[in-house]
């Protein structure tokens, strides 16, 4: 979960261990909260857990955030889980007030917390929920379900119709069907860009990953300000679709419906994902493969990473002028 808000906020991967408890945890850092900030936005994080969990006040104060709503700010431990913060639908219905008392525009972000592990549901809920094949299924019925009472309560609010409002998760889960069980899988997520208008529509089915968002929001409210951002607007149909995961020691490329493998040093795997969905081909070495492409691509990707957070030039858009 640590992982996710630098990856949202900053466009920034995970450098082998989460940034937050890393040596460079103090460079300076990308951030979408800056840039709207700097066009007018009022910038808020909502998190429901004890102030200073997981990092996220620290983060968010260094990515310019302005007002930041914990469970100390929420101020009523009666609905407080007894693990993680306060339950997800009391906390979004105190979002939604206070969202109404900033000033518009506004730039908010909330992460939920019901849905971890160790996967409660209020006991009201318990029995009505469907408690589904695994542990977090029922949880997960139970955000959602908390989400819908947002939603019915951000209707009849007047920033709802000029509000755009983004679902993604944090991580992803190893959920019960075959699709999810594999390296590719494993980070599979849902992202979802809702446009109460109706402006927005259609669905994406090329890879987009969560460092995609920082320069689509960007994009999306006209700044065409330099940046460094290690994704790209989704709406930019001049720009590679492509995903970059850390696991377990190497590093994966997913693009145009391959799955490259790279350890720093050699391919460990190469799999078409759209004819061996359970990467059981390895295909590396083989003829009219983009492995080669793709090995230059993920290098690169790397190298400049690498190099800028070492010399701390994350936020640095002079060569690119």
């Amino acid at each position: 979960s640590v992982d996710a808000m630098p990856a949202i906020l900053s466009s920034i991967l995970r450098p082998n261990s989460p940034l937050i408890t890393s040596v460079y945890a103090s460079n300076r850092l990308p951030s979408l909260p800056a840039r709207l900030d700097s066009m007018g936005y009022t910038t808020a994080f909502f998190h429901g857990a004890p102030n200073g969990s997981m990092g996220f006040d620290a983060l968010v104060r260094q990515l310019g955030v302005r007002h930041y709503f914990g469970k100390t700010e929420y101020g009523d431990d009666r609905d407080f889980d007894g693990f993680w913060g306060i339950w997800d639908e009391h906390f979004l219905q105190y979002m939604v007030r206070e969202l109404g008392k900033l000033r518009e525009p506004f730039f908010a972000t909330e992460f939920t917390l019901s849905s971890h592990d160790p996967y409660q549901v209020p006991q009201q809920y318990q029995r009505q929920l469907p408690k589904g094949k695994i542990p977090i299924q029922q949880a997960i019925a139970y955000t959602d379900l908390s989400l819908r009472k947002f939603f019915d309560t951000a209707k009849t609010q007047p920033w709802y119709q000029n509000t755009l409002f983004v679902l993604v998760a944090d991580h992803s889960v190893r959920g019960e069907r075959e699709e999810y069980k594999t390296s590719a899988g494993f980070f599979r997520i849902p992202i979802l860009l809702f446009d109460p208008q109706g402006k927005l529509t259609g669905r994406m089915s090329q890879t987009v990953q969560q460092a995609d968002l920082y320069p689509t929001l960007l994009d999306l409210v006209g700044d065409k300000r330099p940046m460094i951002a290690f994704g790209s607007s989704v709406f930019d149909a001049a720009k590679p679709r492509f995903a970059v995961n850390y696991l377990d020691g190497f590093y994966q490329l997913i693009e145009d419906g391959w799955l490259l493998q790279f350890d720093g040093e050699k391919v460990l795997g190469l799999y078409d994902l759209r004819t061996d969905p359970q990467q059981r081909h390895d295909l590396q070495g083989k003829p009219m493969t983009p492995e080669a492409r793709m090995l230059l691509r993920l290098k690169a990707y790397l190298q400049s990473y690498a190099h800028r957070m070492r010399t701390d030039r994350l936020t640095d858009t002079r060569e690119l002028d």
